[in-house]
């Protein structure tokens, strides 16, 4: 019988995390997974500008521009 491994929970400020995450993908050119590390940032912690912001670079980059202009809008509401 295999034991599964034990599931670890996130300790401090994961948002952060996800936000520098998304920075450093975004430096790498990999804007797909970017642009999850952005979102999720923004899902964890709503008033975190900055992960809106990415999010938003992110979507104009793909032609995205609604999206884009939404997220763009929200980082400018909460800065």
């Amino acid at each position: 019988m295999t034991e599964s491994a034990p599931r670890l929970k996130p300790i401090g400020n994961t948002a952060l995390a996800r936000l520098n995450l998304g920075k450093a993908l975004l430096q790498k050119g990999r804007h797909g997974q970017a642009l999850v590390e952005f979102d999720a940032a923004g899902r964890e912690n709503p008033e975190l500008a900055e992960a809106h912001l990415g999010k938003g670079l992110i979507l104009a980059r793909r032609a995205e521009f609604t999206a884009a202009l939404a997220a763009i809008d929200h980082a400018l509401a909460l800065d």
